[in-house]
């Protein structure tokens, strides 16, 4: 599922200031070079795990957030935790706001080095457990195919 044209009220986008995601470069180019500054000024009073709102740009929707998502280094600096509290925190932002619809990416995929079938169970699993209760619609989302059909497998076996 292609993130930046999802049908949410929300998108969350994963980044970190090592190694920049794919989709925090569209983002980037989608939401203008307004956005793209602030957000670069944002990142390093971040730290891994951390979630924040930040303002829309040019993306279409009313609601952004953003994760600082860890880099995959053998779960030495407890990065499992790390990306499950990147969810964690995100869901109880939207949880606040009351937004029913949010486009999530699978964070730790690609640059960010996590293993896809480790970082495809934390995904799934932290959105279950941590879903708040008027949330009508989690749409994960991947730019590879086989990361995406591989998520939608483990959130069949999980919801069954």
């Amino acid at each position: 599922g292609d993130i930046m044209n999802s049908l949410c009220d929300s998108i969350m986008i994963g980044c970190n200031p090592i190694r920049v995601s794919s989709l925090q470069l569209a983002a980037e180019k989608a939401a203008g070079p307004d956005w793209a500054r602030a957000l670069h000024a944002e990142k390093p009073e971040r730290r891994p795990g951390e979630a924040w709102r930040m303002g829309a740009g040019g993306l279409p929707y009313p609601h952004v957030y953003l994760s600082m998502t860890p880099i995959w280094d053998g779960n030495v600096w407890n990065e499992e935790k790390l990306l499950i509290h990147c969810y964690k925190n995100t869901m109880e932002i939207i949880d606040i706001l009351n937004i029913k619809s949010v486009a999530i990416p699978l964070l730790g995929t690609g640059n960010h080095r996590f293993p896809d079938q480790r970082a495809i169970r934390l995904a799934v699993q932290s959105c279950i457990e941590y879903a708040p209760q008027g949330v009508e619609k989690i749409k994960f989302t991947a730019i590879d195919p086989e990361i995406y059909a591989l998520t939608q497998t483990r959130l069949a076996r999980e919801l069954d």
